[in-house]
C-alpha cells in the first residue's frame, strides 16, 4: 500500500511538473558573483544555463559593474547554472529548477576563487596561439598578427606556407589555385582571390583551413576550402570596435562594428572603407620568332595599384525558444582596382630592322556593386545533437572590367589607343539543407541536400581611338554577348563513430550538373553530368597530447566562364585571350596524413599529402601576331603534388613566442599539347618565421620572415623571394592600442618571372618600393574586459586583444 501510494505521489507530481511544460510556463534565475577573496564583484563574468543531464545551453549572460546578472523568460524544467571567469575557478549550480510554484530563483552571491595556475596559463595562450591546431583543420587566430594590421585577408593567409602570392596578386593553396573561399560558411560569386582582397583583416575573427573536407562541403576547389569567420558577438548588451589606419601610398581606412543582444534577440551592424596603394618599378622583356624574324621588346618604366572596397553589413538572431532559432544577414558594397602603368619601349628585330623607341600609357580599372542576402533557421530536437538546419542565400554583382592603352611617340603624341571592356550582372542562388542524428551514444549520420544556381549576361568590347576625332569607336567584330547558366544539386550521406581511441567518418556527395553557355544567340555549349565523390577521414588518439588522423577525399575544379569563351579578348595592346568551351572539369585525388602533440606551451602539427590531377586545366601562351601573345586554355594529363608541410609554436622563453612553419612539396606535371610532350617539375619550400617579443605587459613587437623558392610552370618559371616585415603594439589603455607595421623592411619585395616556348620568350620583373609603413589604431567600447586595477589585481590576461 506504501509502495502505492509512492506511486501515486510520484505520478501526480509528475503529470503536474510536464503539464507545467505544456503550459509554457516562464521564469527568470538572478544573483551576484563576488572574488572569493576581495569580496569585491565581478564584472562581465559569464552566466550560462543548460538542461540538466542534456548539456544543451539555453541562454547566457554576463554580470554588470555590480557583479548582477538576470537570466529571464526560462521555460519550466531542471537546469545548471555555470560561472565563468578568466582567472578563476568556474562554479556550477545543479538541478536548479522552474515551476509554477517558483518560477523566480535567486542564487544568492556566489563567490569565484582566483586560481593562480590557470592565470599564467591564460597569460600564455592569449598573447600566442596565432594559430590553433585541429586535427582535421588549421584556424588562424587573427588577432595576434600585428603584420598583417590595416591589411585584408590575403596579407593574413601569406605569413602561412600553405600559401603564396604571385605578381599579379593571385593567391595559391599549396600550389593551386583552385580552392573554395567561404564567408561566415556562405559562398560568393567573386574568384577566391578577389573575396580575399576584398575583407579587412580588422573584420575578421578566425579563418579556418580545411585541406580535405569531408561530404558536406562543395566538392568544388582541389587545393581545399577557406573560411573566414568575421567579427560579431553573442553576450548581453551593447559593445563594438572601431578603427583607423593609414600609410603610404594612399592607404587609407577605417571600419566600424557594433553589436547588441537583449534576451532573445541578437543583432549586428558594421561599415568599412578601405584603399590600399602600392608603387613599384617594372621591366619586361619579349622576343618572338615568326617567319625567320626574331623581334625584341624591352620595356621599362613605373606602376601604381589602387585597391579598395567600402560596405555596410547587418544582421540579426531570434531564439524563439530553446530549440528553434533563425538567422538573417545582408550585406551590401562597393569594390574597385585601378593603377596606371607608364613603360618605355625599345623595339627592333633581327634581320636588322630601325629601331623604335616609344612610350605606353595603362590604365587598368575594375569597379562595381555587389549584395547579397541569406536567412537560416535551425531546429534542435529533444535529443542533444539532433538537428535540421537550412538556409537560403542570394547574391548579385555588376562588375565592369576596363583597360585603356594609349601609345605614344617621341613627341608624346598618340599613336594608336584602344579600350577593351567588359561588364555585366552576375546572379547567385543557393540552398542547403542539413541533418544530423546521433545515433546511440558515440554513432552519429549526417545527411543534406544542396542547390546552386548561378547566372550571369556579359557584354565584351573594343575600342580603337580615331586619328582624326581622337574619339573612341566600337569595333564590331569584338563585340561578343555570352549567357551563362548552371545549375548543381548535390545530396550527401555521412556516417561517423567511435570504437575506443578509434574514430572514423564515410561519406559520399553526389552532384548533378547542369550548364548552358550561349554566345550571340547563335552558339550553344551544353554539359549535363552526374558526379560521385567519397570521403573517408579516420583519426587515432594515442594519448591525451597526441592524434593522428588519415583522409581521402575526391574533388573537383570545374572551368571558369572566361576560360570557356570562345572568342578573343583583348587585355591590353600586347595581351589577347581567347577561351575554350571544350574544356574538361579537372578532378583531383587527395590523400593527407595528418599528426598532432599539444602540451602546455608548445604545439607541433605535421602533414604528409599527395594530390593528384587529372585533366589538368593549364593556361598556355603563344604568338599571335609580332609583339601580341595570345592566351588559350588546355587540359593536360595530369599534375602531382608530393609535400610535408609542419608548424610549431614555441614559448620556452616567457618573453619570447616563436611559430615556426614550413610547406616542401615536389610538384610534376605530365602531358601532350598540340603532338608535343611535357613534362616539368620543381622541389618547392615555403617557409615561414613569425617572432612576438614581450616587452612590457602592454607591449609587443613582432618580427616575421617568409621565404619561397623558385618554383615550376607549364611553359616557364618563378624565381624565388624572400620578405621581412615587422610591427610594434601598444596597448594605450584596456580598451584603446596602436599598431605601427613595416612590410619589405630590407627591401625584399622583388618578383621574377618567365615565360618560354618554342617561339617565344617573355621575362616580368616587378619591385614594389619599400620599405612601406601603416598605422593603425583601434578601440573597443564596452568589449568585456575585466578590470584587474579596479580588484588590485595587476594580472595581464589578455593584453587587451581579446575578440569581440
Amino acid at each position: 500500500m506504501k509502495k502505492l501510494a509512492q506511486l501515486l505521489i510520484y505520478f501526480i507530481v509528475s503529470t503536474s511538473f510536464a503539464s507545467e511544460i505544456s503550459n509554457n510556463i516562464k521564469g527568470s534565475i538572478k544573483g551576484f558573483v563576488y572574488d572569493w577573496q576581495t569580496n569585491q564583484p565581478l564584472e562581465y563574468a559569464t552566466v550560462s544555463i543548460k538542461i540538466k543531464n542534456e548539456g544543451t545551453i539555453v541562454d547566457g549572460t554576463i554580470t554588470d559593474r555590480s557583479g548582477f546578472f538576470k537570466l529571464k523568460n526560462i521555460s519550466a524544467g531542471l537546469y545548471e547554472v555555470k560561472i565563468t571567469f578568466i582567472g578563476y575557478e568556474t562554479i556550477q549550480i545543479d538541478s536548479i529548477k522552474i515551476c509554477s510554484r517558483s518560477p523566480n530563483l535567486d542564487v544568492g552571491k556566489v563567490k569565484l576563487k582566483p586560481k593562480a595556475e590557470l592565470l599564467e596559463k591564460v597569460v600564455v595562450s592569449s598573447d600566442r596561439n596565432t594559430i590553433t591546431y585541429k586535427i582535421d583543420k588549421k584556424i588562424i587566430q587573427v588577432g595576434g598578427q600585428y603584420t598583417s594590421t590595416a591589411g585584408t585577408a590575403i596579407d593574413i593567409l601569406e605569413n602561412y606556407p600553405s600559401f603564396s602570392v604571385d605578381i599579379d596578386g593571385i593567391v595559391r593553396m599549396r600550389g593551386s589555385t583552385s580552392f573554395t573561399v567561404l564567408v561566415d560558411n556562405r559562398p560568393s560569386i567573386l574568384e577566391p582571390s578577389e573575396i580575399l582582397n576584398q575583407i579587412p583583416s580588422n573584420n575578421i575573427e578566425y579563418i579556418e583551413i580545411i585541406t580535405n573536407p569531408s561530404a558536406k562541403f562543395d566538392s568544388e576547389g582541389s587545393a581545399g576550402v577557406i573560411n573566414i569567420i568575421t567579427k560579431k558577438n553573442r553576450l548581453e548588451g551593447i559593445n563594438g570596435m572601431f578603427s583607423l589606419n593609414g600609410g603610404m601610398f594612399d592607404t587609407y581606412g577605417g571600419d566600424l562594428l557594433i553589436n547588441f543582444k537583449k534576451e532573445k534577440l541578437n543583432y549586428f551592424i558594421g561599415t568599412n572603407l578601405n584603399r590600399r596603394g602600392i608603387d613599384g618599378k617594372l621591366i619586361a622583356n619579349y622576343r618572338s620568332t615568326r617567319n625567320d624574324t626574331i623581334l625584341f621588346l624591352e620595356r621599362n618604366g613605373q606602376y601604381e595599384r589602387r585597391k579598395g572596397s567600402q560596405s555596410i553589413r547587418g544582421g540579426m538572431d531570434y531564439n524563439f525558444n530553446d530549440r528553434n532559432k533563425i538567422s538573417l544577414q545582408a550585406n551590401y558594397g562597393k569594390w574597385v582596382s585601378y593603377g596606371k602603368t607608364y613603360l618605355d619601349y625599345y623595339e627592333f628585330t633581327k634581320p636588322e630592322s630601325p629601331e623604335t623607341i616609344y612610350n605606353s600609357y595603362d590604365e587598368p580599372d575594375r569597379y562595381g556593386n555587389y549584395y547579397n542576402v541569406d536567412i537560416s533557421y535551425t531546429h534542435n530536437f529533444l535529443k542533444k545533437g539532433h538537428r535540421i538546419t537550412s538556409m537560403l542565400y542570394f547574391s548579385n554583382d555588376d562588375l565592369v572590367d576596363e583597360i585603356k592603352n594609349e601609345l605614344t611617340d617621341e613627341f608624346d603624341e598618340i599613336t594608336s589607343g584602344q579600350i577593351s571592356k567588359e561588364y555585366g550582372p552576375t546572379e547567385k542562388y543557393t540552398f542547403k539543407l542539413d541533418y544530423t542524428l546521433p545515433i546511440a551514444s558515440n554513432h552519429k549520420f549526417e545527411s543534406g541536400y544542396h542547390s546552386d544556381i548561378q547566372k550571369y549576361n556579359k557584354v565584351s568590347e573594343l575600342f580603337e581611338i580615331n586619328e582624326v576625332t581622337e574619339a573612341y569607336q566600337s569595333i564590331p567584330e569584338y563585340y561578343n554577348k555570352v549567357k551563362f547558366n548552371k545549375l548543381i544539386n548535390s545530396a550527401y550521406l555521412i556516417f561517423s563513430s567511435e570504437v575506443k581511441k578509434l574514430g572514423y567518418q564515410f561519406g559520399l556527395r553526389m552532384e548533378h550538373t547542369n550548364r548552358e553557355i550561349d554566345v550571340n544567340d547563335s552558339e550553344d555549349y551544353s554539359i549535363d553530368r552526374f558526379d560521385f565523390f567519397p570521403t573517408i577521414h579516420l583519426t587515432y588518439k594515442i594519448n591525451d597530447k597526441n592524434e593522428i588522423m588519415v583522409s581521402y577525399t575526391r574533388r573537383i575544379r570545374r572551368p571558369r566562364d572566361w576560360q570557356l569563351e570562345p572568342f578573343y579578348t583583348w587585355a591590353d595592346a600586347y595581351n589577347i585571350r581567347t577561351g575554350n568551351p571544350l574544356l574538361k572539369p579537372q578532378y583531383i585525388d587527395s590523400y593527407e596524413l595528418n599528426y598532432l602533440n599539444k602540451s602546455e606551451k608548445n604545439t607541433f602539427s605535421t602533414s604528409a599529402y599527395y594530390k593528384k590531377t587529372h585533366d589538368q586545366i593549364e593556361r598556355f601562351r603563344s604568338v599571335f601576331d609580332e609583339n601580341i601573345y595570345l592566351s588559350s586554355y588546355e587540359n593536360i594529363r595530369e599534375g602531382n603534388s608530393l609535400g610535408l608541410e609542419f608548424m610549431v609554436s614555441l614559448g620556452f622563453i616567457k618573453w619570447w613566442d616563436i611559430d615556426l612553419s614550413s610547406n616542401l612539396y615536389r610538384y610534376w606535371i605530365k602531358g601532350e599539347l598540340y603532338g608535343e610532350d611535357i613534362k616539368k617539375s620543381s622541389f618547392n619550400l615555403n617557409a615561414r618565421l613569425n617572432n612576438t617579443f614581450k616587452i612590457k605587459k602592454s607591449t609587443r613587437i613582432q618580427l616575421s620572415g617568409m621565404y619561397n623558392s623558385p618554383s615550376a610552370s607549364v611553359q616557364g618559371d618563378n624565381q624565388g623571394y624572400i620578405m621581412i616585415n615587422g610591427a610594434v603594439r601598444q596597448n594605450i589603455t584596456k580598451d584603446f592600442s596602436a599598431t605601427l607595421n613595416c612590410t619589405g623592411i630590407f627591401g625584399l619585395l622583388k618578383r621574377e618571372r618567365t615565360y618560354e616556348s618554342a617561339d617565344f620568350y617573355l621575362y616580368n620583373y616587378t619591385e614594389p618600393y619599400t620599405p612601406i609603413f601603416n598605422l593603425s589604431l583601434s578601440y573597443k567600447f564596452n568589449n568585456y574586459k575585466y578590470d584587474r586595477k579596479k580588484h588590485k589585481r595587476g594580472r595581464d590576461l589578455d593584453n587587451g586583444e581579446g575578440s569581440l
